[in-house]
């Protein structure tokens, strides 16, 4: 056993948690042992935190005890799921446009953790998470991330984007003792900076990679076709884009068969992971609970989710944009935690500047076009190396301030060769698979 993992795991985390009132371990023990409960036990929890939480809306949030209201209903006429179903669906809509009733009552928002997501629809909201369910909800990543062979201390590497050093003593204590992750940015991936990375892995011995899907794939191929062959990984997390078959049998191909999709959002926090069957993805069912309207395992359905912890934003039959397949029956690793299938998530192609190093487009999303005030959804298309198209649907706070920051994104991350144009439309249509796609790129540079 190494010895900065084993005494940041044993003693450094459980001391830094003791010390800030965190509940996060004895959650995450809790979590442990539930996930091996029968699946019948596991919904009747699921069905009682439901009507739990119908009672605390009721009683403490503006917006849903309207819709109760309108519904002409109380708490005590939802009995179970099937009655469930006949709630109304949340949109990323509502929680653009009614954010602040959807803040429960007596929350100080200074306590609160916000969270500002562009999500599978580029459509920008924020909303609040309590302390409880945040430290609930980080002892289900850490139950998760062990499937994949990872635990708090150890070393990993990750394919994210704005991934600016921290500067503070404290954030550079903790980056180095708890964090212990070796970033590639995906807003500046080129060939010497993926080779730089490939090494920094090898050399470190770090055994967990953790990516965007789409870009965990652009990885895995520049290494195939450089014939870097000397990295061994136990596992793969594939997290924000889902990877499709075809893209995984590429990772698959270079790893071996440690790739570990993961599937979530900010809005609710982890929503289903695989686990070491590789069979489906597990839901996190003692904090999420999750339909699939009008799916099969063969044909992808809605999907829509409930969190069943978060009160300061409650979170109740969420749409949120994607599609997934249903995967019925027990797996085969013993855990009862219900599963679902493949997910058809957000889309995005990577994106070029005129030098031809790479963009994320997920990272581009989520680092600026969701930061930008007015954009209610944006979605960009590189028709030429050296030029780029924005069409954007105009929101409530747009102004030539947002322009402006947009014009500054397009500098600062493809450079000043790079020109733009915005077009501003009433409506983004969807793909043939009725997804959004944020990023288009219709070129590809010669190298």
């Amino acid at each position: 056993m190494e010895l900065i993992p084993a005494c940041v795991r044993y003693l450094l985390f459980p001391t830094y948690l003791r010390f800030i009132g965190s509940e996060q371990l004895p959650q995450y023990r809790r979590l442990v042992k539930s996930q091996f409960l029968p699946e019948e036990e596991l919904r009747r929890r699921q069905c009682t935190a439901v009507q739990d939480m119908l009672r605390y809306v009721h009683d403490h949030n503006r917006f849903y005890r309207r819709r109760l209201r309108e519904l002409g209903a109380t708490p005590d006429d939802f009995r179970s799921m099937a009655d469930f179903e006949h709630f109304p669906l949340l949109t990323k809509d509502d929680l653009r446009e009614h954010a602040d009733e959807l803040l429960s009552d007596g929350w100080d928002v200074s306590s609160l953790m916000r969270k500002r997501t562009g999500g599978s629809t580029g459509v920008p909201v924020h909303l609040y998470k309590d302390l409880r369910a945040s430290r609930i909800k980080a002892g289900v990543t850490m139950r998760h991330d062990e499937w994949a062979h990872f635990q708090v201390g150890m070393k990993k590497a990750a394919l994210w984007g704005d991934v600016k050093p921290r500067t503070s003593l404290w954030h550079r204590l903790t980056d180095a003792l708890y964090n212990r992750t070796i970033y590639l940015d995906t807003l500046e991936m080129d060939d010497r900076s993926m080779l730089d990375f490939a090494e920094a892995i090898r050399r470190t011995s770090t055994q967990l990679l953790f990516g965007h899907g789409h870009s965990l794939y652009h990885f895995a191929r520049f290494l195939r076709d450089r014939r870097v062959t000397n990295l061994k990984l136990k596992g793969i997390i594939s997290s924000a884009e889902m990877l499709p078959p075809a893209e995984r049998r590429v990772v698959e191909e270079v790893f071996g068969n440690v790739v570990f999709d993961r599937y979530g959002c900010e809005e609710v926090g982890l929503i289903a992971s695989e686990c070491e069957r590789h069979d489906g993805m597990h839901v996190a069912a003692e904090g999420v609970y999750i339909e699939i309207l009008d799916g099969t395992e063969e044909v992808p359905g809605r999907v829509v989710v409930t969190d069943l912890l978060n009160h300061a934003t409650p979170i109740l039959r969420y749409e949120i944009g994607d599609l997934a397949l249903t995967k019925p029956g027990p797996c085969t690793c013993g855990r009862g935690l219900p599963r679902i299938g493949r997910v058809i998530g957000r889309t995005s192609d990577f994106l070029y500047t005129p030098e031809g190093r790479q963009i994320s487009g997920i990272s581009l999303l989520d680092t600026v076009i969701i930061h930008i005030p007015g954009f209610r959804r944006a979605q960009v298309v590189q028709e030429s190396l050296d030029s780029l198209t924005f069409n954007v649907v105009k929101g409530e706070g747009f102004s030539d301030a947002s322009l402006r920051m947009l014009a500054a994104a397009v500098t600062k991350y493809f450079g000043p060769s790079m020109t733009h144009k915005v077009v501003m439309v009433d409506t983004i249509p969807l793909t043939g698979r009725g997804k959004f796609q944020f990023s288009i790129c219709k070129v590809r540079p010669t190298r």
